[in-house]
């Protein structure tokens, strides 16, 4: 999930949003020895359109961000953790989503504002969510995800 900052949010909806961070940082997705084992909810699977692969190895996943104006991606999961720079940033809304009686349930949404182009933030693993792009143009960002490092890893 992207950083929030106390001035964007207002008092306390950082810590909030850590803690939702958190909450639903554990994982829908299962790494195994770097690698994911096919899951329906990870990014590239369950939101294609917005997320396409332009480097993968046994250390990394470098994911191209896409969404359109006034689209909302479909929910998804991000099993590693990241580094994202934002090319083309909009105001966004980020949507998380929880189980209750085995039905998709939205849990949350928080408002982000426009970030400075080039802008560069940490996320841990994200569990189930989707993003909005509340702006007239496309949201374009990198994603670089951290694999686990595993003895036969990629030099």
């Amino acid at each position: 999930m992207w950083a929030f900052r106390r001035s964007d949010v207002g008092f306390g909806m950082r810590n909030h949003a850590l803690a939702i961070a958190l909450l639903f940082g554990v994982s829908l997705l299962r790494p195994v020895h770097g690698k994911l084992q096919e899951d329906r909810m990870d990014a590239v699977i369950a939101a294609p359109t917005s997320h396409a692969i332009l480097l993968e190895n046994s250390r990394v996943r470098v994911l191209q961000v896409t969404i359109p104006p006034g689209v909302t991606e479909p929910a998804h999961t991000h099993a590693w953790p990241s580094v994202m720079r934002f090319e083309a940033p909009q105001p966004l809304t980020y949507i998380t989503y929880s189980e209750l009686n085995g039905k998709r349930v939205e849990a949350q949404r928080f408002e982000v504002p426009m970030e400075n182009p080039g802008r560069t933030e940490w996320a841990g693993p994200e569990g189930l969510h989707a993003v909005m792009n509340r702006g007239t143009s496309e949201f374009r960002a990198i994603r670089i995800e951290l694999k686990p490092i595993s003895p036969t890893a990629d030099q």
